[in-house]
């Protein structure tokens, strides 16, 4: 799904729609990296009892724009897709 930050797009991806009653897990690409890099890990045995969500940084994988240049503002993005799903207490890794 694509979903707008402050004029930015973002690219998210979730093997099923989002379930507010689930604990999420967020997987944060590296830099370079796209939601594809996912697919190295087997994630099957938790996606039954939590979200599995990953997301392409701006000028990443199917999200367009210039990539973003700093840690900071990496961190301030994705906090902003976090808050835009309304995703509390995330698991992140990254």
């Amino acid at each position: 799904m694509q979903i707008e930050i402050e004029g930015q797009k973002a690219h998210v991806h979730s093997q099923n729609n989002i379930d507010d009653s689930l604990e999420s897990i967020i997987l944060i690409p590296g830099a370079g990296m796209d939601h594809r890099i996912a697919k190295m890990f087997d994630f099957d045995f938790i996606s039954d009892n939590h979200n599995l969500l990953t997301f392409d940084l701006p000028g990443h994988g199917f999200s367009p724009g210039p990539a973003l240049l700093t840690i900071e503002d990496q961190t301030n993005f994705c906090l902003k897709i976090i808050d835009k799903l309304n995703i509390k207490n995330p698991i992140l890794i990254g």
